[in-house]
């Protein structure tokens, strides 16, 4: 029996026959429907199954003639929560002359009203292709190998659930896409940010934020002062401990300069500081994460393009209240995406 172990971005031919899917929604009741590929609702009739708690559920795709998506819906709130992840198994009746497996581990369907998992299209020659929604794992490299498709993790991953429930969507169409750019003020002024963890927490966010709305899953960082290190990319997991480290370890000035509005293209520029530049010129699509005091927000962080990290202590923990993280997530947002996204213009 062929079997495939497929991951977002993967894509694999197989027989157009009879195919069952079973899916293990674990603690939480989901519903399953097959309905026409990026449809953005069902059309007609769509085949549901609901299931009791922790019980697996088997839907039969009988020799598709037309494209059709796998759609995974929560049945009980509006929203996946945070944490989900479904197991999926497509794989021929056992009577099957032909028989095959697909395998589709750890979908992650958090924070979205519904989850577009499979593409399934039926192909000239008689074969059914299939693939995997969403954006390819990036690659990180380890001291002594390399992990395929790190997962993001922590304060980041509490971040990307945010983003994808303000936006209602797991990734932006190709052409909506906006990476996040972020410069961050290396001046002697953010040492106490960085030894209270404040910095690490920020990157964090942007991270996640980054990693739903961006085209690739690292965050784009440089240290300023009165100079511009190069740009780096980094994975969402590590980039806090990551810049906080050089920031602890390096010797920096006093002064912090804006850097200027980056040239028309698919990116956003975030200025990660303590004090906004009195010279800052931001582009269109730019912001300033502003790390303060909540006694100093209402002086400090004036301004559309100002989004202020308004919290005396800031850690994981505080940070994973759902509020306060969704409004900083939707902070930014409104400034980096296309109005139609709920941004500003």
């Amino acid at each position: 029996m062929p079997t495939y172990v497929l991951r977002p971005g993967d894509v694999c031919a197989v027989p157009n026959e009879p195919l069952s899917l079973a899916f293990d929604g674990g603690a939480a009741a989901v519903a399953t429907m097959v309905t026409p590929v990026r449809a953005d609702g069902p059309v007609g009739a769509p085949e549901v199954i609901r299931h009791p708690r922790g019980a697996a559920a088997v839907l039969t795709l009988n020799k598709p003639t037309a494209p059709l998506t796998l759609r995974f819906s929560p049945t009980v709130a509006e929203h996946f929560p945070s944490g989900m992840s479904l197991n999926l198994s497509l794989f021929s009746p056992s009577a099957s002359s032909d028989p095959v497996r697909v395998s589709v581990g750890d979908v992650d369907p958090s924070g979205l009203p519904f989850l577009d998992a499979v593409d399934v299209v039926p192909m000239p020659d008689g074969s059914l292709q299939l693939q995997v929604l969403g954006k390819k794992p990036v690659a990180v490299a380890d001291d002594d190998h390399t992990n395929p498709g790190l997962p993001v993790a922590g304060l980041a991953k509490l971040a990307v659930d945010a983003t994808r429930e303000a936006l209602g969507q797991a990734v932006l169409k190709a052409d909506d896409m906006v990476d996040l750019r972020i410069v961050v003020d290396a001046s002697a002024s953010m040492l106490p940010w960085t030894d209270n963890g404040s910095l690490a927490a920020a990157l964090a966010i942007l991270g996640g934020v980054d990693n739903v709305i961006g085209r690739d899953s690292e965050l784009d960082v440089r240290l300023s002062t009165d100079r511009q290190d190069a740009w780096e990319k980094i994975h969402p997991n590590q980039v806090g401990e990551k810049i906080a480290a050089r920031l602890q370890s390096t010797t920096r000035t006093s002064g912090f300069h804006a850097p200027a509005a980056l040239a028309h293209g698919p990116w956003a520029q975030v200025v990660l500081t303590d004090l906004v530049p009195s010279d800052w010129n931001p582009g269109p699509k730019d912001c300033c994460l502003l790390l303060c005091r909540s006694t100093g927000v209402d002086v400090l962080a004036s301004g559309d393009h100002v989004v202020a990290l308004d919290t005396d202590d800031v850690i994981d923990e505080v940070w994973a209240d759902s509020q306060r993280l969704s409004r900083v997530v939707r902070g930014i947002l409104a400034v980096a995406l296309d109005p139609k996204y709920g941004g500003n213009s």
